[in-house]
């Protein structure tokens, strides 16, 4: 392999990539447009603030009304643990099938029905909806409310047995008063506290932005590698580029490994950007040094991802033989793996079949073994082995694409010519 022509077609490659405003847009601008409005939605700088749980509270008796006022300011006023944001705005209503109605609309998270006498209520959760995480929050905060209130309500009518006890026989009062002390503090749950640890160490936020980083670069491989790779290998033998090449004395090797390591030049000069504008401006966790071993891997990883995004694209390419199939094959399999592989959301938060396969695709795989060393700062051995996985079938596609390249290409030129 000559060395000069394989420089000479990435020099080529790279410069008309700086000529095309449409793809330098697309892997320059655009990824930066991602991550800011991914940011803004999912991470903003002020931070969300406490949740608000929007509880209608109706009674279910005429001489209910006054118990419902006091059910209303108990939920408002209740000091919940340090380790909760969360507060509730109770509102009384006087029609129970309007706050059903609003309830339904998902205006109120829950309807509270109470009636006279001791803890007597029924509870409507909101169900059904896009955030199931707010439903079963609304739901434990109102049955630990009640726990509370049965609690209390039980111990009133102990204390009220126990003193009248007490007043019949009163060589019972000192040790009554003691229990009974000792009872209300552990029904208070003022033994228990609740503090909330973030995984990995230190604030949530920048790790939250550290993984929308690298979810975004990722995603830019996808579509330039993908996308990009498929229509290059169909665009240029359509337009006779390819042909006009390999009609000189350029080996189909040397114009093969010419392609490849421009665009793995594209690809690692696009995600700089981004990662410049996370991990810089947005302040996202970067928990790995320069030059320091965890750096090393997460940038080896990193190649191992462009090279896999290109080898698969140009494989799409040359199955595809034309511009048109390879953007709908393309699309497909960027699409299936970004929604399914826990790059618009941790994996963890996938269905259970969505999961399996975030757990075994080679581009998730890559992704979050380099999520866990850069942002979480975990060790390189942690997730080592199923890297080291991903290494050996990238490199079996990249073998395969280049074999199948070099052995096909001739043909695609011969079909396009024809």
């Amino acid at each position: 392999m000559r060395l000069g022509r394989v420089k000479a077609i990435v020099v080529r490659d790279v410069k008309l990539v700086a000529r095309s405003r449409m793809q330098l847009f697309w892997i320059l601008v655009f990824p930066l447009i991602l991550l800011s409005g991914y940011v803004a939605l999912f991470a903003p700088g002020g931070g969300q603030g406490a949740v608000e749980v929007r509880v209608a509270v109706v009674p279910g008796a005429p001489s209910a009304q006054g118990v419902a006022a006091r059910v209303a300011g108990y939920l408002e006023g209740m000091r919940w643990n340090e380790g909760f944001e969360v507060g509730v705005n109770a509102t009384v209503y006087g029609d129970l099938g309007e706050a059903l109605s609003r309830l339904r609309r998902g205006y109120l998270d829950a309807v509270v029905v109470v009636y006279p006498g001791s803890v007597n209520a029924t509870v409507y959760l909101l169900r059904g909806t896009s955030n199931p995480v707010r439903e079963e929050l609304a739901a434990a905060l109102l049955r630990s409310f009640f726990a509370y209130s049965a609690h209390f309500s039980a111990l009133e009518l102990l204390s009220g047995y126990v003193n009248s006890s007490v007043e019949e026989c009163p060589r019972l009062a000192g040790g009554a008063g003691r229990v009974l002390g000792e009872a209300w503090r552990i029904a208070s749950g003022r033994g228990v506290r609740f503090v909330g640890v973030t995984a990995g160490g230190g604030e949530a936020r920048p790790r939250v932005v550290g993984w929308m980083t690298l979810s975004v670069v990722f995603m830019n491989f996808m579509f330039g590698g993908i996308l990009g790779g498929a229509n290059m290998i169909t665009s240029e033998v359509r337009r006779g580029f390819a042909e006009r090449l390999l009609s000189t004395a350029l080996r189909p090797s040397e114009y093969y490994a010419g392609i490849t390591l421009s665009w793995l030049l594209v690809l690692s000069a696009s995600s700089l950007p981004v990662a410049a504008l996370g991990f810089g401006v947005y302040g996202g966790a970067l928990a790995v040094e320069p030059l320091s071993p965890g750096a090393v891997y997460v940038a080896a990883v990193i190649l191992l991802a462009e090279l896999l995004a290109f080898s698969l694209g140009v494989l799409i390419g040359l199955l595809a033989r034309t511009p048109e199939a390879a953007a709908i094959a393309a699309n497909v399999v960027i699409w299936a793996t970004m929604i399914g592989g826990g790059f618009w959301m941790p994996k963890s938060m996938l269905p259970g079949f969505l999961r399996v396969f975030a757990d075994y695709n080679v581009l998730s795989v890559l992704f979050y073994a380099a999520v866990d060393v850069a942002v979480y700062g975990r060790s390189v051995a942690s997730s080592l082995a199923p890297a080291l996985a991903a290494a050996a079938i990238t490199a079996a596609l990249f073998a395969a694409a280049a074999a199948a390249y070099t052995r096909y290409l001739p043909r695609l030129l011969e079909e396009a010519s024809g």
